[in-house]
């Protein structure tokens, strides 16, 4: 809201600043992840039994067995004939957010050169970031909360109806022109220089 009205103030126009922060704002979402992962602050997910799953003994939010009755909760649900480990390997869900957050932004990257109309780039950020969101969902550990759906999925949605919508209005609009080239300065000739003579 801060930085809407300071666009209003200052005359900028929203939808093409929209376009030119969508990268950035998708390289800083994976960067964010990277940051979780490190942290282990229970951004992670489910327990799993796959080659690449991780562990947090030390995280903020620890996958020791002893600190998390939640995750022994999930783990019995998911592996019920199978003893509880002491420490439970989960999806790392980070990793997969962080990836997909570094894939998109070279697609927004990319895409920024070409002409387009204002808002697009913007439209197109929102409905990767709520799909992506949408499926990494069924890995993580959130709870439900309606219709089989965790919260973060239904706010997906809704960002995903979002998005489409405001695709399509967009699109309708004429595409952008490309800021023009500043024309290179030509050097006047000087005039020849009438010489006097005197008689």
């Amino acid at each position: 809201m801060g930085n809407y009205i300071y666009l209003k103030w200052r005359k900028v126009p929203i939808l093409p600043f929209l376009d030119a922060a969508a990268p950035a704002i998708m390289l800083a979402y994976g960067i964010g992840r990277i940051g979780c992962l490190l942290a282990g602050d229970g951004c992670y997910g489910q327990p799993t039994d796959l080659p690449w799953a991780m562990t947090y003994p030390n995280g903020i939010v620890s996958t020791l067995a002893d600190r998390n009755p939640r995750l022994v909760h999930e783990f019995k649900r998911l592996f019920p004939n199978q003893p509880v480990p002491a420490d439970i390997a989960v999806h790392p869900t980070p990793i997969y957010e962080s990836l997909y957050a570094f894939i998109f932004f070279v697609v927004l990257w990319r895409m920024r050169l070409q002409a387009r109309p204002h808002g697009q780039l913007f439209f197109l950020f929102l409905a990767l970031q709520a799909v992506s969101r949408f499926l990494v969902e069924f890995v993580r550990l959130n709870d439900v909360v309606a219709f089989g759906l965790t919260q973060a999925q239904l706010i997906s949605i809704v960002l995903l109806i979002v998005a489409l919508v405001g695709w399509q209005r967009v699109s309708a609009q004429p595409i952008a022109a490309e800021p023009a080239a500043p024309a290179t300065p030509t050097k006047k000739k000087k005039s020849p220089k009438k010489q006097l003579y005197s008689t």
